[in-house]
C-alpha cells in the first residue's frame, strides 16, 4: 500500500469496527481529521463514489472487499466506448448534446 494510503487505511478500518459501516478511502480522508475532534459534534460528510469502485484499496484498508451493488453488476460486462475530443468547449459541449438527443 502506498506511504500516503495508510492512514486512509486505518480511518476506514476504525470506521467499519466502531460504527459498523464500510467507507471508501476519500471518504476515510474527510474523516480522519474529525476523529479526535473535542466535543465531537454531528458531522456529514458527502463522498461520491461506492466503495466497490475501488476494491483493491478498500481491501488493503479494511480486510476485505466492499460489496458490489447489485443493480451494476453486469457493468463490467458491457463494451467500454471512448470518444477523444479536443481541448475545445464548443465541440465538447455539441458532443454532449448530440448524445442526450439520440
Amino acid at each position: 500500500m502506498a506511504r500516503t494510503a495508510r492512514p486512509r487505511g486505518a480511518t476506514a478500518r476504525s470506521s467499519a469496527t466502531s460504527l459498523g459501516i464500510g467507507v471508501g478511502v476519500s471518504a476515510a480522508m474527510r474523516m480522519g481529521p474529525l476523529q479526535n475532534q473535542k466535543p465531537p459534534s454531528p458531522v456529514v460528510i458527502l463522498s461520491t463514489a461506492h466503495p466497490a469502485k475501488f476494491p483493491q484499496a478498500v481491501t488493503e484498508a479494511i480486510g476485505s472487499a466492499p460489496p458490489e451493488p447489485k443493480r451494476l453488476s453486469g457493468l463490467k460486462n458491457l463494451p467500454e466506448r471512448l470518444e477523444i475530443l479536443a481541448n475545445d468547449p464548443a465541440l465538447i459541449k455539441r458532443f454532449i448534446f448530440s448524445r442526450l438527443a439520440s
